[in-house]
């Protein structure tokens, strides 16, 4: 039986309310070889077979998605290689050098289930509410948050949404939206766009002329 917890959200609107939502509790990873046992029983195949069957289709699925192909297994999920810049490199902006291929590097996997896992998922779900296990926020107020970005960004150099909800125990809904607030006051700066953007710090200002 799975387990759930109600996560609060910051008080980003000011005004009092800390709005809650459903998160599962991690009760661990099942591994390659736990799965291939598990299938073994309802096959005629070997756990060894079934272990370099899986082995070979993650072969399979970075040499079709390094051609730019998505790979869809039906009944579990479709499968795309996500590009960004490599690691030192900066964005290309319309006055300065445009970047060529040695600057841009396979940085994550997307993976879109099948409607029908979903669907199996829920049908097997049997949900029960912790009692014990309580998340909160790591931290508190957004200016703790922020000083705890601009370090992570001193040592890093640059900060994804996954990072900052790691770093500071927001959901990543809440966290992309505090980090989105932070650019827009100035407070940090972004590089890459869409699913490659990144967040880096605001360069210094420009100093007077005299």
């Amino acid at each position: 039986m799975a387990k759930y917890i109600m996560q609060s959200t910051p008080d980003l609107k000011k005004d009092g309310t800390r709005p809650t939502y459903p998160r599962l509790v991690h009760a661990g990873v099942t591994s390659t070889r736990q799965m291939a046992e598990a299938l073994q029983k309802q096959s005629a195949f070997s756990t060894g077979d079934i272990v370099g069957l899986i082995e070979a289709m993650g072969r399979f699925i970075a040499t079709e998605t390094a051609l730019g192909r998505s790979v869809r297994i039906d009944g579990i999920g479709t499968f795309r290689a996500a590009l960004g810049l490599a690691p030192g490199k900066e964005r290309e902006t319309e006055d300065g050098p445009r970047r060529n291929a040695a600057s841009v590097c396979v940085r994550s996997m997307h993976f879109r289930p099948d409607r029908r896992l979903i669907a199996l998922t829920e049908e097997h779900t049997d949900l029960e509410r912790a009692q014990s296990h309580k998340r909160t926020l790591l931290l508190e107020t957004p200016e703790a948050r922020l000083a705890a970005a601009l370090d992570f960004l001193e040592q890093k150099g640059f900060l994804r949404v996954y990072d900052y909800a790691a770093l500071t125990g927001l959901s990543r809904t809440m966290a992309s939206r505090e980090l989105v607030d932070f650019y827009s006051a100035g407070l940090l700066d972004t590089q890459g766009t869409g699913t490659h953007k990144v967040y880096v710090k605001p360069a210094p200002p420009m100093p007077e002329k005299e």
